[in-house]
């Protein structure tokens, strides 16, 4: 059994007027493996998303299972308070 958790930071980064907020970094973590990718504006839901656009952006997503898992995950997420907002799911 692996252990998939899914944990959104925000994401900083340089500007004219210094360091500044820039969209969110979501982290994907499954056992010991940890999968990032950067999202400049992300939905609040993901469920439109199909398996290869997963893949793409998280390697890992390869099942059906994964994918649902992510999804039910990224639902838990409320993007207005985001600053280390961690959810866990057991596969």
């Amino acid at each position: 059994m692996n252990i998939l958790r899914l944990i959104a930071r925000v994401h900083y980064a340089n500007s004219k007027k210094g360091i500044e907020p820039n969209g969110y970094d979501v982290y994907l973590e499954i056992a010991k493996n940890t999968y990032v990718n950067w999202w400049s504006s992300p939905p609040n839901s993901v469920d439109h998303i199909n398996i290869q656009y997963a893949t793409n952006r998280y390697g890992a997503l390869r099942t059906g299972k994964r994918l649902c898992d992510f999804k039910r995950l990224w639902r838990q997420i409320d993007w207005n308070i985001v600053d280390n907002a961690s959810v866990y799911v057991s596969e």
